[in-house]
């Protein structure tokens, strides 16, 4: 779990060999807040170190541990993903490819529920990269590796209810040098 200040902090995790997410929020969300803090380094164990929270962070310098949680650049965040404040809080899996939709995990509901999606999700995940083996990542790895783990034949039926799709990529609106933060030149 890493805090971020700016949708660049985002961009910075494309080229490493990791699934990325990003945790979205508003005001209303801080149970599941709370919750993931509390449990993110068990899940993150369980997906054999393979799976990044992102979480957006008010002080530059807590930047890497998320305590003072930022709803307004969660909101900034939500707003370049598609995502609505009904749809949080939630988990966008950003795969860095433009032109796709970013897969969406809701945390709404029950402690058990998530817990029970958790656990799923980091075991898939850590399969889905455990069958790629030593590949090296390409601009699908993690595409690929998040299509899977979404499609899978596994998730019950209140499960899927869990599962939507982002319009955006952080990439649409970060370009590495290009001065672009959030669609607002610098």
């Amino acid at each position: 779990m890493e805090g971020i200040t700016s949708a660049e902090g985002i961009v910075k995790h494309e080229p490493e060999k990791v699934i990325v997410s990003v945790f979205l929020l508003t005001g209303y969300d801080h149970s599941a807040a709370e919750w993931l803090q509390k449990a993110w380094r068990q899940i993150h164990l369980d997906s054999g170190e393979s799976w990044w929270l992102l979480v957006p962070t008010k002080n530059p310098q807590s930047e890497g541990q998320p305590v003072d949680i930022d709803e307004e650049l969660s909101a900034e965040l939500r707003e370049m993903y598609g995502v609505t404040e009904e749809q949080t809080p939630c988990m966008v899996f950003d795969n860095f490819i433009e032109e796709a939709q970013q897969n969406v995990l809701s945390l709404k509901g029950d402690e058990t529920l998530r817990k029970n999606m958790m656990l799923k999700m980091s075991r898939l995940i850590k399969d889905e990269v455990d069958k790629l083996g030593d590949k090296p990542r390409s601009d699908r790895w993690r595409r690929q590796v998040t299509g899977r783990v979404f499609n899978s034949a596994q998730w019950e039926r209140a499960e899927i209810k869990l599962l939507h799709v982002a319009k955006k990529a952080a990439s649409v609106l970060v370009e590495k040098g290009s001065g672009i933060v959030l669609g607002i030149p610098s």
